[in-house]
């Protein structure tokens, strides 16, 4: 009897499953126990000879309709490279934490110039992979920091900016990368030759900022296109950091748009949820996006996800001069960072 019964009842949550789903077969299946996989990119070589695929992939226990969802029990990531229809390198799965909902967020990839070299974040490790598969590991340049952007200057070497802060730890490694949720405590600017190892160029601590990244499908940019300026905020202010020189050459309090009244729509509800939205349109927005126009132009997002009162500005680092680009991008802002060029139509 009780060997009929485990027979019957998984059949029984099938037909649950598909009854609340109204018979729609992707939802369905999307939600059945089991592994998954999804790729979340595929990125081609500068010359188109070679292919990274980015694949996330993740097991769900078994749940109750309704009342209770399908679990989450494991995730992993796995990188691929194909080179002319050739696999040149193979990471196999590769463990993420449970509760990395995005996993995208702990991943981040970019071909270098001339395509000899693919470099890889995976969580807090930096990864350098030739184009016959060969690799060398690079730990965070501090202790319990997590890169977070990281651009080509040549062939050779990278920029490499890391924080303190934003990442889960169990079993003596790094699990889980917390990304914006995350306030960082310290930020390190420096450069990676993967032969010669890190070059510290500039370190201080931080106000409490927001955590600014870079990953797969979130594109905020803090390194300028040629890899020679970092734009970040201390907490307070806007600074940028000129690997040339190694000195900030600007800083000033980040910009905030005067009129602090919050949309109508956010105050339709009640008495105590429109108290909480006017005493936070109240507070100054934190930098919250960071998108290089060009090599000397940076715009910035203000309040983009901590505050109903949102702003654009840009500054240009040649002319030292701060414009309000608020009227222009607010309409067509979408709280998307997967398309770096999103403002582009509206302010070139």
């Amino acid at each position: 009897m009780i060997k009929k019964l485990l027979l019957v009842v998984p059949a029984l949550m099938v037909l649950a499953f598909f009854l609340i789903f109204g018979g729609h077969a992707e939802s369905l299946f999307s939600l059945m126990p089991g592994i998954h996989s999804q790729v979340l990119k595929k990125f081609e070589s500068p010359d188109g000879r070679l292919t990274a695929i980015l694949t996330s992939k993740w097991r769900l226990g078994l749940g109750l309709p309704v009342a209770e969802p399908p679990k989450t029990t494991a995730r992993w990531a796995r990188l691929q490279i194909v080179r002319d229809h050739t696999m040149v390198y193979d990471s196999g799965d590769e463990p993420l934490n449970v509760y990395q909902m995005s996993p995208e967020l702990a991943l981040d990839l970019v071909w270098s110039p001339d395509s000899s070299r693919l470099a890889y974040r995976y969580i807090t490790r930096l990864r350098i992979i030739d184009a016959a598969g060969k690799v060398t590991n690079h730990e965070p340049p501090e202790a319990e920091s997590s890169i977070t952007c990281f651009k080509w200057i040549d062939n050779r070497s990278l920029t490499v900016v890391a924080k303190q802060g934003g990442i889960s730890s169990f079993g003596g490694g790094a699990t889980h990368f917390r990304g914006y949720t995350e306030q960082a405590t310290a930020i390190w600017i420096g450069r990676l030759d993967p032969a010669a190892g890190y070059e510290k160029l500039h370190q201080q601590a931080l106000k409490k900022p927001t955590f600014l990244f870079h990953a797969v499908d979130f594109e905020v940019e803090e390194i300028s296109p040629k890899g020679d300026k970092v734009a970040f905020s201390d907490g307070t202010d806007f600074c940028v950091f000129d690997l040339t020189t190694k000195r900030i050459v600007a800083k000033f309090v980040v910009p905030q748009k005067k009129d602090r009244t919050p949309d109508p729509a956010a105050l339709a509800g009640d008495k105590d949820s429109r108290k909480f939205v006017m005493e936070t349109a109240a507070q100054p927005g934190e930098l919250e996006g960071l998108w290089w126009q060009d090599n000397d132009r940076v715009l910035m997002g203000v309040g983009l996800m901590g505050n109903y009162i949102h702003s654009f500005h840009s500054y240009d680092c040649t002319t030292k001069e701060v414009s309000d680009r608020t009227a222009r991008l607010q309409p067509v802002w979408d709280r998307s960072y997967k398309n770096p060029n999103w403002f582009r139509a509206a302010d070139p």
